[in-house]
């Protein structure tokens, strides 16, 4: 994301929250007591305005927190390396080429899968696989792609121990099988 638009989003996301905590306490008032909330509640029966600019304030603060959630979510997302585990002495991680080159190995082992790309993604200590395939189209394509999803998962975990979040997997084409002449 550009810089300019996580700054501002960040601005509007700081005076978002500032707006939400202004309306409460112009609402509330301070200190907050039994006595001022029980007034409070006697003011929303009367004013269905009281109400309602709560309920605006509760929204512009969700906006502005998952504002902020937004940036920060983006800044741990990992772009080279998936962590295996971390100990006193440092970090270990395996490359997202190595995890690609695992999974191809993996989808390449079924008879069916003529090709496939793989790109995989990381969040946190999780990973994200994708996969493209060109299959047969004499095979049932669920229960593939299901026995896939199920023998990647499997096999980066039981190799590299890393947890794996999701696996998508799309078929782009499917070929005609190899059909042989007789003679």
């Amino acid at each position: 994301m550009n810089r300019a638009v996580k700054i501002l989003s960040g601005v509007l996301a700081v005076l978002a929250i500032a707006l939400c905590v202004g309306i409460l306490l112009t609402v509330i008032g301070w200190p907050v007591g039994e006595p001022r909330m029980q007034e409070l509640l006697l003011k929303i029966r009367r004013f269905p305005t009281v109400f309602l600019t709560l309920a605006v304030a509760f929204v512009i603060g969700a906006i502005g927190v998952f504002l902020l959630y937004g940036l920060f979510a983006e800044h741990f997302t990992r772009k080279t390396a998936a962590t295996i585990e971390r100990n006193a002495l440092g970090e270990t991680g395996i490359s997202f080429s190595a995890l690609e080159h695992l999974v191809n190995s993996v989808v390449q082992k079924h008879a069916d899968v003529r090709s496939s790309k793989t790109k995989v993604t990381a969040i946190g200590d999780s990973v994200k696989i994708t996969v493209c395939a060109v299959t047969s189209p004499t095979v049932s394509l669920l229960a593939m792609t299901h026995a896939l999803q199920d023998e990647i998962a499997a096999r980066i975990q039981a190799i590299c121990g890393i947890s794996v979040g999701k696996v998508d997997i799309t078929i782009d084409q499917t070929e005609e099988p190899d059909t042989r002449s007789r003679i």
